[in-house]
C-alpha cells in the first residue's frame, strides 16, 4: 500500500540557515505513524522546489513552520499558491501559535497546529487523509462558521521523538569557530521554568534522556565528522548533574547557553577543563529595575561576575542585551549603555548584542506594550515588519535605537572614520534623534 504523503517545509527570506528543530521533529512523529514525509528548508528564492514538489506529490497537507518577521511574505506567497492547487495549508510554530485567530482568518490557511505539533500533526494527517473533521483533535485552530480553537495538548514525551537528520543535508549548517571546523547544532531539551515578561516560550522544562542525546550525538559523529557541539537549549544547565555528564560522555568542544547566575568560579574552571570555546548569556539590561521589571531573575552583580569569572579563561562570554521595554526610562536605558562599556574594559574577551523590544501577545509585558500606545498589527504582512533590529515603537524609534548603537559601538571600538560617516549619514537622515547623544 502506497504511505500517504505530508510535505513540511520552513522558508527563510534571506538569513543564515539554522536547524530546522521543528520540522525535523514533525518528520520523525508523521513517520512512525506510516506518513511519509518530504522536508523542505529553502530560501524565498527557490519556492519553486516547493511547487513541483506538490504537484508531483498532491499531499495530505503542506505545513509551514513559521517565525513572526521578514520569513512571513514568502511563506504568504508559498501558501497562497499551493493553497490554488486545492492541496489544505497548515501552519505552525511560534507565530502560529501566538496569533491563531488571525492566521485561521486568512484564506490561505486552513489550520493552525499550536504549540508541541508531534502529536496533532499525526492526528490531523489521519483526520485529513480519511475526510474526518479535526474538531476532536486537540491543538488546532480553524475557521467554520467562525473562529474554533481546541484545548491545549500536554507536552509531549521528548524520548518518543528524535529529530530526522536524514531528511536534510546538515553539512549546509555547519559552521567553523575558535580553530574549529565543524560544529552543529543540538536540542537536548524543551522549555524553560523561569517566566522572563517579554519571552512566549515559557513552561515546564522537558528533557531528552542522555542515552536519546547521545544516539543523535553519535549520528553527528559518524556522518558528519563533527568537531565541536552547540547545545541550543534554551536553559541548558538547569539540571547540572545531567548537563555536565552530557558534555563529559560528548567529549567534544562545546558552545552552551547559561543564565549568568549560574557562571561560578566552579563552574567555569569545569568548563575550561571541558572544553568550552563560548557562553551565551541573556544579560538583557544594564538597569537592575528593569532587569525586576521583566522578571529576569537575575541582576547586574550576577552580570558582571560571570563576566569577572570569565576572564583569562579563553572562553568568549556573548552577551544579549535588550533596550526599549515599556516604561523602561532613558535613564534606564543610558545605564544598559554605560553597563556594556563597563563590562568591556573588564574582559575584552567578549562579544555583546543590542536588540530592540518586540513586543508579542500572550507575554508577561504585552498588557504594558498596548497601555503605551502600541498598536498590534492586524495582518500577517503587518507583522512581517517586527523583525528584531527593526522594530519602531511609540516610546523608542527605531531610528533613536540605531543611532545609540552607532555610538555605542564607535565609544567601545573607537571612531573609525566609515563609522563617522555612517553616523552623519544617519543623522541627516533621522535630524530628529540628533540630539540622542546628550
Amino acid at each position: 500500500m502506497k504511505k500517504k504523503k505530508v510535505i513540511l517545509c520552513k522558508i527563510e527570506k534571506d538569513s543564515m540557515l539554522w536547524v530546522p528543530f521543528g520540522i525535523l521533529y514533525l518528520s520523525d512523529a508523521l513517520e512512525k505513524k506510516g506518513f511519509s514525509v518530504e522536508l523542505l528548508h529553502i530560501r524565498s528564492n527557490d519556492l519553486n522546489k516547493l511547487y513541483a514538489m506538490a504537484r508531483a506529490q498532491n499531499p495530505i497537507f503542506v505545513g509551514f513552520s513559521i517565525l513572526t518577521g521578514q520569513a512571513l511574505i514568502p511563506t504568504i506567497k508559498a501558501s497562497k499558491k499551493i493553497k490554488a492547487m486545492d492541496i489544505p495549508v497548515v501552519w505552525g510554530g511560534a507565530h502560529a501559535t501566538i496569533l491563531p485567530q488571525l492566521c485561521t482568518k486568512q484564506d490561505y490557511i486552513d489550520y493552525v497546529v499550536m504549540y508541541e505539533g508531534e502529536e496533532t500533526a499525526c492526528e490531523l494527517a489521519e483526520a485529513l487523509s480519511n475526510n474526518k473533521s479535526p474538531h476532536n483533535i486537540k491543538g488546532v485552530a480553524y475557521y467554520d462558521n467562525g473562529f474554533f480553537e481546541s484545548p491545549k495538548r500536554d507536552f509531549v514525551n521528548l524520548d518518543d521523538y528524535k529529530p530526522d537528520f536524514r531528511k536534510l543535508d546538515l553539512n549546509r549548517y555547519s559552521f567553523g569557530y575558535a580553530g574549529l571546523k565543524t560544529v552543529l547544532p543540538l536540542m537536548t531539551s524543551r522549555g524553560c521554568m523561569f517566566k522572563c515578561g517579554f519571552c512566549f516560550n515559557k513552561g515546564r522544562w522537558r528533557a531528552h534522556s542522555i542515552n536519546a542525546v547521545m544516539e543523535q550525538v553519535n549520528y553527528l559523529k559518524e556522518n558528519y565528522d563533527i568537531d565541536g557541539i552547540y547545545f541550543n537549549d534554551d536553559i541548558f544547565f538547569i539540571n547540572s548533574e545531567r548537563s555536565r555528564k552530557i558534555i563529559e560522555m560528548v567529549g567534544l568542544p562545546f558552545f552552551v547557553q547559561a543564565r549568568a547566575n549560574e557562571i561560578t568560579k566552579d563552574t567555569v574552571n569545569w568548563l575550561k577543563k571541558n572544553g568550552c570555546k563560548c557562553v551565551y548569556i541573556g544579560a538583557e539590561s544594564g538597569s537592575d529595575k528593569t532587569l525586576r521589571v521583566v522578571n529576569k531573575g537575575i541582576t547586574t552583580k550576577d552580570i558582571e561576575r560571570a563576566v569577572v569569572n570569565l576572564k583569562g579563561t579563553g572562553i568568549v562570554a556573548q552577551l544579549s542585551f535588550i533596550v526599549g521595554f515599556p516604561n523602561e526610562t532613558k535613564k534606564d536605558r543610558q545605564k544598559t549603555y554605560q553597563f556594556i562599556k563597563k563590562l568591556k574594559k573588564i574582559n575584552e574577551n567578549i562579544d555583546w548584542q543590542l536588540q530592540i523590544y518586540t513586543p508579542y501577545p500572550k507575554t508577561p509585558l504585552w498588557e504594558d506594550a498596548v497601555k503605551n500606545g502600541f498598536k498590534r498589527p492586524d495582518t500577517n504582512e503587518g507583522w512581517s515588519k517586527m523583525v528584531r533590529d527593526a522594530v519602531s515603537l511609540p516610546w523608542f524609534s527605531h531610528r533613536q535605537y540605531v543611532l545609540r548603537r552607532a555610538l555605542l559601538f564607535m565609544s567601545i571600538y573607537g571612531v573609525h572614520k566609515q563609522l563617522k560617516v555612517t553616523l552623519e549619514g544617519l543623522k541627516r537622515k533621522y535630524p530628529k534623534a540628533s540630539n540622542l547623544q546628550k
